[in-house]
């Protein structure tokens, strides 16, 4: 999806290849793009948001009763952003790149780097949230291919799990994660390492905002 690819750098905007008027998400590559009606139309069914929603349910109902080792299983994932026990910091990561380096390596860099200031400030109960499928898998397997370009990685991120405190891994929504996915993007842009805001600027507010209702 366009959107998906601008907002990792891979393509400059996120229109609809096919009709060039919308933001090409996957409800609009599934629904709303009118070359997308017209499938619909042909094979005789008009999509609807509720359609939509029917097929999420059917989904995940599926994935609830015969497949509940899926990440993707409603018992396993997170659907929207909520704030951590006192006692708990939540930390939520994305990456960015402009580069033609690993997607993969850049999410797994963003969690290593993270989980070690995280340590490094004192913190002791961190609940650490990704919206990329395949670094929760590569985290929750402990048996790693070793040939893998990621194996380092994954291999300091879980030396960092075995320390003593504790360390919640979740797999959460790409739509309930846009803040981190806003904060990597504009880091990339500035090239910035290392920045602390005490309040958040506007756009990413309306993301604070966005994340908390999804």
């Amino acid at each position: 999806m366009a959107s998906f690819c601008c907002r990792r750098g891979f393509v400059s905007s996120d229109s609809c290849t096919r009709c060039h008027s919308a933001v090409e998400t996957s409800l609009h590559c599934l629904r709303d793009c009118p070359f997308a009606r017209d499938i619909w139309s042909k094979m005789g069914f008009t999509p609807s948001p509720l359609n939509m929603q029917q097929l999420d349910c059917s989904r995940y109902r599926n994935n609830a009763i015969f497949n509940q080792h899926d990440p993707w299983a409603p018992a396993n994932i997170t659907f929207d952003w909520i704030p951590p026990a006192a006692s708990a910091v939540k930390l939520n990561c994305d990456a960015s790149t402009i580069s033609a380096s690993s997607v993969l390596g850049d999410e797994l860099l963003a969690i290593w780097k993270d989980l070690l200031l995280e340590w490094e400030a004192g913190y002791k109960e961190i609940i650490c949230e990704t919206d990329c499928h395949e670094t929760y898998i590569l985290l929750k397997d402990h048996n790693i291919p070793f040939c893998s370009a990621e194996s380092i990685l994954i291999l300091r991120i879980q030396e960092i799990l075995l320390r003593p405190w504790r360390v919640e891994l979740a797999l959460i929504q790409r739509t309930a994660n846009q803040v981190a996915d806003a904060l990597a993007k504009h880091a990339i842009k500035q090239r910035l390492v290392y920045v602390e805001w005490l309040l958040p600027w506007d756009d990413v507010q309306h993301n604070i905002d966005l994340d908390m209702k999804t």
